[in-house]
């Protein structure tokens, strides 16, 4: 399982320590998030959607791999860009 920032304590500090970086580092992209995405990540909904589409985007490139690797098996190859 890969950690996230929400399945860890709120903290950014205790969150830093998980993650392996630098309290300042889990800051700084929590703003960047903020500023790509125009919301606001003390906003339950909003990191609630953030995290689906993430989940979403993992699951299909892992979904897109799998069948990469099957049709390379195969007589036909798979042509999605990876």
């Amino acid at each position: 399982m890969r950690p996230t920032y929400p399945a860890v304590p709120v903290c950014r500090a205790t969150s830093a320590g998980v993650l392996f970086c630098h309290p300042n580092t889990i800051r700084h992209r929590l703003r960047r998030i903020e500023s790509a995405t125009g919301r606001s990540l003390s906003d339950p909904k909003t990191t609630a959607e953030i995290l689906i589409a993430i989940e979403a985007a993992l699951l299909l490139s892992e979904s897109l791999v799998g069948s990469h690797l099957a049709f390379e098996s195969g007589t036909e190859e798979l042509r999605t860009p990876l």
